[in-house]
């Protein structure tokens, strides 16, 4: 994938490196202002982790009593105030 720079005032980085265009590559770190994002290949072992923790965290299912927010345990109770509930969390990702 390229990364192109737009000519923003703050400036494209890649790996703490200014660029104006650049092929990326697994792991680079991509500076654009003050926000950091790293490039991970379809095929890295990172990224397939990632995707299982949101899968995981998505089917989860949350107590709603009051400002209680315990994780539910298999059977629907709250470890933490002992109500029984049933609320899914929604899902973000498209």
């Amino acid at each position: 994938m390229r990364l192109q720079s737009l000519g923003s005032s703050n400036g494209t980085y890649v790996n703490d490196e200014p660029v104006e265009e650049y092929l990326l590559r697994d792991g680079d770190l991509i500076k654009i202002g003050r926000t950091i994002l790293k490039f991970l290949s379809a095929g890295n072992i990172e990224n397939s982790y990632h995707d299982e923790m949101y899968q995981r965290a998505s089917e989860r299912r949350f107590c709603e009593n009051g400002p209680c927010v315990g994780v539910l345990d298999p059977d629907g109770k709250c470890p933490i105030c002992g109500a029984f509930a049933d609320t899914q969390v929604p899902s973000v990702k498209g």
